[in-house]
């Protein structure tokens, strides 16, 4: 089955809504957008402690930092949630997944095609990224907790047999950025916020990378947690809005991409027939449809960053 994004988007009016951007790049376009120090690195969190006026984070060089919120995005194993819930344990797909970029000659694949092949409890797929690069990802069925030698070489046995480009974007990819990570997740579930503490991304609701909407419901989690922050009477009341907002879209990508990896993953015999056939048989545009309802969510009105960094911690007070 073959899906044209940009056909489906212009017959409806849509904008684009596939942009692939390296991660990394992302980060670093962000952080032009803030003031000069306000980033610090070279320190673990190692608790946080609040009362009813303020917070504090204590971190593993000795130092601390207080103030009237502290947010928590510091991914699926939060030292913020940690300190303030207590270990919980994370939820293993069954699978693991190998990440690497390349650059990529056109005759190798061509720039703007994005592409997943599917086999027996395995997967490998591939996005177009800026300046002819490739960002490709290899999935298996594995042990838990497994690492490997050589990750290239492991690759290769497990992958050499399949289709182009598979084989040669492993091959054009050097051994030392290739990246292995269990995939994990934990079920939805609350609270997020206590007091003048929230945690917001993965540190909140972790999900599988199954649909691509890890990162961006991070981002998401920012903007409706900074309109709430400069709308509400209080911290307390903003944490409670922004976690009502945010926690059903949420709960419903975590539950849906961990159904989409289950079925993608399938190797057992009939699993495979119904999954392949169910996808060569759906028509194009109801693909299309069910593909675009995640990434097209919109948050609504972004807050102004003068309103937001223009109100003193009293008005915010408990």
């Amino acid at each position: 089955m073959r899906i044209n994004c940009s056909d489906n988007e212009s017959r409806r009016g849509l904008p684009p809504s596939l942009w692939m951007m390296h991660r990394a790049e992302l980060i670093a376009a962000l952080a032009t957008a803030v003031p000069t120090n306000t980033v610090g690195f070279g320190r673990a969190l190692l608790r946080v402690e609040q009362d009813e006026e303020t917070v504090t984070a204590h971190f593993s060089d000795g130092t601390s930092e207080r103030a009237d919120l502290l947010v928590g995005a510091d991914g699926i194993r939060s030292a913020v949630r940690a300190s303030v819930w207590g270990q919980q344990p994370t939820r293993y797909a069954g699978y693991t997944c190998w990440r690497g970029v390349a650059n990529v000659p056109e005759a190798v694949h061509p720039r703007g095609l994005l592409m997943e092949i599917w086999g027996a409890g395995k997967r490998f797929g591939v996005t177009p990224l800026p300046g002819g690069r490739a960002y490709w990802f290899a999935v298996s069925d594995e042990p838990e907790g497994a690492v490997d030698v050589d990750a290239k070489a492991a690759l290769m046995d497990r992958f050499a047999t399949w289709a182009s480009p598979v084989p040669e974007l492993l091959d054009l990819t050097p051994s030392g950025t290739i990246i292995r990570n269990d995939i994990v997740d934990r079920p939805p579930a609350r609270p997020w916020s206590d007091k003048r503490i929230v945690i917001i991304g993965d540190a909140a609701h972790p999900t599988t990378p199954n649909l691509g909407q890890g990162g961006c419901m991070a981002i998401e989690d920012a903007v409706v947690l900074a309109r709430c922050l400069t709308s509400a009477a209080s911290v307390g009341a903003a944490l409670n809005a922004f976690e009502r907002e945010r926690y059903q879209r949420t709960a419903a990508v975590t539950t849906e991409s961990w159904l989409f990896g289950r079925l993608a993953q399938g190797s057992a015999p009939l699993t495979r027939f119904v999954r392949d056939w169910g996808t060569r048989l759906t028509p194009s545009r109801i693909a299309f449809a069910q593909l675009s309802r995640f990434p097209q969510f919109d948050t609504g009105p972004i807050a102004a960053a003068a309103n937001l960094t223009g109100r003193s911690a009293d008005s915010l007070a408990s």
